[in-house]
């Protein structure tokens, strides 16, 4: 069918028959039969608006999860004064009886007369669960090793959300399940555990992760959702989504100029994100660029435990899923040495999103970006970022 006529590559990067022997065949061949019915590559949909109304229907439908709150029954912490805007913690609903851990930054200058714009900023994984939100945002914990670390190799070493509110953004930043203060932790040990973070050197920081969020705890966490029919992709999805709900509730950010960021597994987030919730004016999303199709016999270890979702990947590439967003607008940067992706996966991923978006009338709102480097979100990139936030604020 329309756009299915790439050539793929197999197995650039690992070998995968050596790992799974024959069964490696099977899959591939369920990968190679996959029809992307629901993608709007499709000849069958021409109007993009009718097609993203039916496949957000199919696709939320696929995310079955506790309903919303009816109330956030927000619960707001200290302020900390960090120069043009103000550090604060707070903590809402989601669901009945989930409560989400934030961190806002609010720029001193933003009111309910001069609403300032909102951005959800989202957290990376990178192998450690020890923090969430911290690894993008400022807090007691920035002199630990580990976070000093992070921030060196992943954003010039600065917090990638304080780096938007120096910019004048109002901006939000969760702990997303599985991550800091939702980590599985026993609640009679929960908030010495918690404590014990400032001063751990590097090699506990990684013991307490792999304790509380190493592969065990991620398996027992997806094995329980699918015994209920649901995913803990529809779990982190679902809390995103109201993230924004909350950020635009606040009397001081401008609920139609609502924007996200993030890197890996938080660029990831990102770009679902966009995809799904129409106040999201435009996302940029960094360092998760890649078909599905194409890591399949590369680097599966990527398409981890949040984008397991049973019954979409056949009918839609994660380009296609991304593509959603369309015709809002959506910037997706990845590192031209960022081998965690193969460059045909890539390249096959940027031009399958702006098929769609050319498709739909709407060519030049997407823009798919190769930096020098590799897994990262620079400060350049931030700038750019804002750069494509503001044209986003300005008529085509």
């Amino acid at each position: 069918m329309e756009g299915n006529e790439t050539k793929y590559c197999d197995s650039p990067g690992k070998d995968f028959e050596k790992e799974l022997g024959q069964l490696i065949w099977p899959l591939k061949d369920l990968r190679d039969r996959a029809a992307y019915d629901w993608s709007f590559l499709n000849p069958a949909y021409e109007d993009v608006k009718a097609w993203r109304s039916e496949m957000l229907t199919r696709v939320m439908d696929l995310l079955p999860w506790l309903p919303v709150a009816s109330d956030f029954e927000a619960q707001w912490g200290g302020q900390q004064d960090k120069g043009s805007y103000v550090r604060r913690e707070v903590s809402f609903l989601s669901s009945p009886g989930v409560r989400v851990p934030a961190v806002v930054l609010m720029p001193k200058s933003a009111s309910p007369g001069n609403p300032a714009g909102g951005l959800v900023a989202l957290h990376c994984m990178g192998g450690l669960h020890t923090w969430g939100k911290e690894k993008i945002v400022s807090s007691e914990f920035d002199s630990n090793p580990a976070i000093v670390k992070y921030r060196a190799q992943g954003y010039d070493g600065e917090p990638l959300a304080d780096q938007f509110a120096e910019l004048g953004y109002a901006v939000i930043v969760i702990d997303s399940p599985l991550f800091g203060q939702r980590l599985p932790l026993p609640s009679n040990k929960r908030e010495e555990l918690l404590s014990q973070r400032k001063h751990m050197s590097l090699e506990e920081v990684y013991e307490f992760h792999r304790t509380w969020g190493g592969l065990d705890k991620r398996s027992q966490f997806e094995r329980h959702c699918r015994m209920l029919g649901t995913s803990p992709s529809a779990w982190i999805i679902r809390d995103d989504l109201r993230t924004v709900d909350f950020l635009a509730s606040l009397p001081q950010v401008d609920g139609e100029r609502l924007f996200c960021a993030g890197l890996s597994y938080g660029g990831y987030r990102t770009l679902w994100l966009t995809a799904l919730c129409d106040r999201i004016r435009a996302g940029a999303g960094a360092g998760w660029c890649s078909t599905h199709f194409h890591m399949l016999g590369y680097n599966v270890e990527a398409i981890n435990y949040f984008s397991q979702i049973q019954g979409l990947w056949p009918h839609m590439d994660f380009a296609d899923l991304v593509s959603m967003a369309c015709p809002r607008r959506l910037l997706a940067m990845v590192g031209q040495d960022d081998d965690m992706f193969p460059r045909e996966g890539k390249e096959a991923f940027f031009d399958r999103i702006a098929r769609v978006y050319t498709k739909a009338g709407a060519g030049g709102r997407f823009v798919g970006e190769f930096w020098p480097g590799g897994h990262k979100y620079t400060k350049e990139m931030t700038k750019r970022a804002h750069e494509f936030f503001a044209a986003a604020d300005q008529p085509d």
